[in-house]
């Protein structure tokens, strides 16, 4: 971050979509940076990514314990906070209003991910006593309900259309505070996508399995990597706003790359995995 942030004062042509232009001074940035105030557009979730970390072995410190019950409720806690005062909790950009993935919100999804993982066993127990049917179904209908209200919401001034319901449809599906309708976006979205690889493994593992396994065990590596092929890509007009079918093949040919530094494991012993 510091990195691009220093570059942008003397070339902020190369460091778009980063910066558009220097934030601040070269001191401004440095100190930014090593306060969690400086979250670029591209690589502002690393920053979520540290805090994370950071906040990780108290979590599993209060598994061990049994406590998982106030690992939730604190988790909530918070959310609830980051819904009613947003970005209280939050380390303001030093180039923006607010960063775009506030800890505060996307906590819960995390904390919900690590206690799932941490007792997964009992899960799914619990999973194998659901009838499936009836869920399918009740998922299936969240998510063609979540397809359909993005395609109004896109449609600014359509839907909703009075000014005060606009208001409050964008704060219960703002992205960067996780509202409750994302939630249950999420409810339904992950769960049936969880049902449709556990029912398709084989040919998935099969057709998919070498990529996206590759990919998946070395996530940091590839977002790391992948962070000045998007500077670079935005510096290319073609690619920016090109032909729909030739940006798809190039961003297939990106991936296929980050795949083979993966499996050739360029720089492993460099960058974090």
């Amino acid at each position: 971050m510091s990195v691009l942030g220093l570059l942008s004062i003397i070339a902020p042509g190369w460091t778009r979509p980063a910066f558009d232009f220097a934030p601040g001074t070269w001191w401004q940035i440095l100190l930014a940076a090593a306060t969690f105030h400086l979250a670029p557009p591209v690589i502002d979730i690393l920053q979520l990514y540290v805090l994370l970390l950071l906040f990780s072995p108290a979590i599993f410190w209060m598994l061990r314990k049994g406590f998982w019950l106030p690992i939730l409720a604190i988790s909530w806690t918070f959310w609830s906070i980051q819904q009613l005062h947003p970005y209280a909790l939050s380390f303001h950009p030093l180039d923006r209003e607010h960063p775009y993935f506030a800890l505060a919100g996307w906590q819960i999804l995390y904390v919900h991910g690590v206690l799932a993982g941490y007792y997964r066993q009992k899960l799914q127990e619990l999973w194998g006593k659901i009838p499936k049917i009836p869920l399918v179904i009740g998922l299936v209908l969240i998510v063609i309900g979540s397809i359909t209200t993005a395609h109004y919401d896109i449609q600014l001034g359509v839907w909703p259309a009075k000014f005060s319901d606009r208001v409050a449809w964008l704060a219960w599906t703002d992205r960067s505070r996780v509202g409750f309708l994302r939630l249950i976006n999420h409810i339904g979205f992950f769960p049936l996508l969880y049902i449709i690889v556990d029912t398709f493994w084989q040919p998935l593992h099969k057709i998919l399995g070498k990529l996206l396994i590759s990919l998946g065990q070395n996530s940091l590596y590839v977002y790391i990597v992948h962070v000045p092929v998007t500077v670079i890509w935005f510096l290319i007009p073609a690619l920016v706003d090109g032909n729909p079918i030739v940006t798809t093949i190039a961003q297939a040919v990106a991936v296929g790359c980050f795949w083979w530094l993966v499996k050739k494991e360029v720089l492993f012993n460099i960058i974090p995995r």
